[in-house]
């Protein structure tokens, strides 16, 4: 038998964006945002934190009152546009009111280990021989959540919309339909479509027999000199917490900076089996 592993740590960092145009790059699509600044990851996700779903406007009267008496204006509110049934977002910074100043990082689509292991074995005339890999530390930007869990609009979805905001006192996981489908509303970047991201891939398995060549000459004389059989399966399973298709996503339309692991629906790693005969002659 032989076993090895390899293993690589990854450290991403912006140190600067140099003199003649430090302002943060904006990237990302959708509801998933990325900025890169100094102090952050290249391409890091951005926005807002989720804290529940309203679930009636008395709640949102209370948070109303406290911004008011927080910031000292009677006519200040928690969050422009809330209403039952919408996200609240939290305020980060404790100023009374949500604004783009409650934005903060919230991953990388970079990984910060990536991993493989190699396992062989042989006994008698059977081979075996196992690939998997993996990552850790990398989160994905779940584009495609914003159409299959919101209804903004008369669309298919999942069936996760049945967990949706639909009357006063509701405890939803997800708002209501015809929600404010907008970047201030429900659908801004938020950390409620960035996952874990991390995987790990049996990327191929295959099992081999090689006949002897007692054997060999018994059925075809001196015609072959190596014969063997085999099967094997690549991408057989995925142990991930990603809900998606597929955590091994890449890179949005050839940006590999900036709109990194943003899941659109792409097409996932097919799962294929094959049979194969090796022949020496």
């Amino acid at each position: 038998y032989n076993i090895s592993v390899n293993g690589a740590f990854n450290t991403n960092k912006t140190i600067s964006l140099g003199a003649q145009s430090p302002t943060p790059i904006v990237g990302g699509t959708g509801v998933a945002e990325t900025l890169t600044k100094p102090g952050t990851p290249i391409g890091a996700y951005y926005g807002y934190k989720v804290d529940h779903v309203a679930k009636d406007q008395a709640e949102i009267d209370a948070l109303n009152a406290k911004a008011q008496q927080k910031t000292g204006d009677p006519t200040a509110v928690y969050q422009q546009g809330l209403k039952p049934g919408d996200f609240i977002f939290k305020d980060l910074d404790n100023s009374g009111a949500v604004d783009s100043k409650d934005q903060q990082f919230l991953g990388s689509g970079i990984p910060k280990f990536m991993y493989g292991i190699n396992l062989g074995a042989t006994y008698h005339n059977f081979d075996l021989n196992v690939v998997l890999s993996g990552v850790q530390g990398v989160q994905i930007g779940n584009d495609l959540r914003s159409s299959l869990e919101f209804a903004g609009t008369g669309h298919n979805a999942s069936t996760a919309i049945l967990n949706r905001w639909e009357k006063p006192g509701d405890v939803a996981r997800l708002p209501r339909a015809g929600q404010d489908d907008n970047g201030s509303g429900n659908l801004r970047p938020s950390d409620f479509f960035i996952d874990n991201g991390a995987y790990l891939r049996l990327r191929n398995i295959t099992l081999g027999y090689t006949f002897n060549k007692t054997t060999l000459q018994s059925f075809s004389g001196n015609v072959l000199s190596k014969f063997r059989i085999y099967i094997a399966a690549a991408n057989l399973f995925t142990i991930t917490g990603y809900k998606g298709y597929d955590p091994q996503i890449g890179s949005d339309g050839g940006d590999l900076i900036f709109n990194r692991n943003i899941d659109h629906g792409q097409l996932p790693q097919p799962r294929t089996i094959l049979f194969g005969i090796q022949a020496g002659f």
